[in-house]
C-alpha cells in the first residue's frame, strides 16, 4: 500500500503575527494591572495619611491635647484600659525616628519615646481610629510598612522637619514621589513632606531625593 507523506507545516506569517499580538496583549494586561495596583496603593496611602492627620486635629480640638502627649490620657481613658500618659509639652515622642513612630513596644509616662505608641491608644480610645484602645500598634500602609506619629526634630538622620510629623515607611521611591506630589511639592528635600532612604521602617540617612527602586520613609508635618 502506497503511503503519502505530508511535511509538517510551519507557522505562516499571519499565524506568527497572531501569536505575537496575543503575547503583546498578555504583557500589556500584566503591565496595566501592575500600574492599577500601584496607583491604588498610592491613593490608599494618601487617604490614610490625610485621615490620620484629620484624626489628630480632631483629638486636639476635642481634648486640647495631642494624642500620645496627652497628660490626662490615663485619667481620660481609664475605663478603656489606658494606664500611661504623655508629658503635655506639645511634642509626640522623642527625637529618635527609628525608635518611636514604628515601635509599639515602647512605654512610659511623660515626655519620651513611649508617646508615639500611646498616640494610637489615645486615638483608638477616642473612637477616631479603628481598633482596641489598648492596641499601641501603628497603622499599616498599603506598601507593607507602617504609619506613625512622632516628634519631627530628629537628632539622628534628620530629614529637616520640626514639630510633629506623621510618617509612612517602606514606600518605593517612585510611589513616594507621587505621594509627595499629591500632598506637597514632589521633592524629598523641601516643603512640608520630606523623605529619607529607609531599611525596613527606619530612616538610614538624611533627607534625599526619591530614587526608583529604593524604599523611603516619608514624613509630613501635622
Amino acid at each position: 500500500m502506497k503511503r503519502t507523506l505530508h511535511a509538517s507545516r510551519g507557522f505562516t506569517l499571519i499565524e506568527l503575527s497572531v501569536v505575537l499580538v496575543v503575547i503583546g496583549l498578555i504583557i500589556g494586561s500584566v503591565l496595566v494591572g501592575s500600574s492599577i495596583l500601584q496607583n491604588a496603593r498610592i491613593t490608599a496611602t494618601v487617604n490614610a495619611l490625610q485621615a490620620i492627620q484629620s484624626a489628630v486635629a480632631t483629638y486636639n480640638q476635642n481634648y486640647n491635647a495631642l494624642p500620645g502627649d496627652d497628660s490626662q490620657a490615663n485619667i481620660r481613658f481609664n475605663s478603656s484600659g489606658i494606664v500611661n500618659h504623655g508629658g503635655g509639652n506639645g511634642l509626640i515622642g522623642s527625637a529618635m525616628l527609628s525608635k518611636t513612630f514604628d515601635n509599639p513596644t515602647l512605654s512610659g509616662d511623660g515626655d519620651g519615646p513611649g508617646e508615639s505608641p500611646l498616640a494610637w491608644e489615645c486615638l483608638r480610645a477616642a473612637g477616631l481610629v479603628k481598633g482596641q484602645s489598648t492596641q499601641a500598634t501603628p497603622a499599616s500602609n498599603a506598601f507593607g510598612g507602617v504609619i506613625g506619629l512622632q516628634n519631627g526634630a530628629f537628632t539622628t538622620n534628620s530629614i529637616g522637619l520640626g514639630t510633629n510629623v506623621i510618617c509612612a515607611s517602606n514606600i518605593p521611591g517612585a510611589a513616594a514621589r507621587v505621594i509627595d506630589s499629591r500632598l506637597d511639592d514632589g521633592s524629598a528635600l523641601t516643603g512640608n513632606m520630606r523623605g529619607g532612604v529607609s531599611t525596613g521602617n527606619s530612616v538610614t540617612g538624611p533627607a534625599a531625593e526619591y530614587v526608583d527602586g529604593t524604599a523611603s520613609v516619608i514624613c509630613m508635618q501635622l
